[in-house]
């Protein structure tokens, strides 16, 4: 692992997800290996942003836990930290939150950092 954390958007892992199967879910935290032949020669961890506990999706328990994290209550750590940084900014504050609820009511669409 070199460390590296790659921003891409829903749409993004969904079509290179197509190329696959078109059923895998991609999520953060998970990495991604680059090879030649047989010898892998950088591997990247995925930040989807908003989803910030790696199931793929951007969902209420996402909201959830940027709250908390607003509130100081349960703090995140690296990739679902980062994940939940929705506006790209360097912080988590509520206007993370309120975007991440934008997007689940469907009035607004997060799109990465």
């Amino acid at each position: 692992d070199n460390g590296m954390v790659v921003a891409v958007s829903e749409k993004e892992i969904k079509n290179a997800i197509d190329e696959f199967d078109g059923k895998s879910v991609v999520g953060t935290g998970m990495t991604v290996q680059l090879k030649s032949g047989d010898t892998v020669t950088a591997t990247y961890t995925l930040v989807v942003t908003g989803d910030t506990n790696g199931d793929g999706k951007i969902s209420i328990t996402d909201m959830l836990a940027v709250k908390a994290h607003i509130l100081q209550k349960t703090l995140m750590s690296g990739t679902g930290l980062q994940a939940a940084d929705t506006s790209g900014d360097g912080k988590i504050t509520i206007t993370d939150f309120i975007q991440v609820k934008g997007h689940i009511l469907r009035k607004s669409t997060i799109t990465a950092n």
